[in-house]
């Protein structure tokens, strides 16, 4: 599967397997490929998704006020982007 094979436990307490945690991203969401250099979330743009990368790895920019763009992170697979984006918006 796409998530993996070990458990994953829920702040709540509870155990969900790997299966669980697909089936819910999947109905909870869509799929999104990405090509390598393409922008999944545009600084200063509202964003009201949330994303769970199942693949790969994605980077995270900032650009400057004098349009200067560094690295400021990477996520990958089982980790989510979008957070500060989705709880702000």
């Amino acid at each position: 599967g796409a998530v993996g094979s070990s458990p994953v436990t829920s702040e709540v307490g509870g155990k969900f397997s790997a299966k669980d945690v697909n089936s819910v991203l999947l109905k909870a969401g869509a799929l999104v490929a990405l090509k390598p250099g393409e922008a999944l979330i545009t600084q200063g743009e509202p964003e009201p998704s949330l994303f769970f990368v199942l693949h790969g790895e994605v980077a995270i920019t900032r650009t400057n006020p004098q349009g200067k763009t560094k690295e400021i992170g990477r996520r990958g697979r089982h980790e989510v982007v979008g957070e500060m984006s989705f709880l702000l918006n």
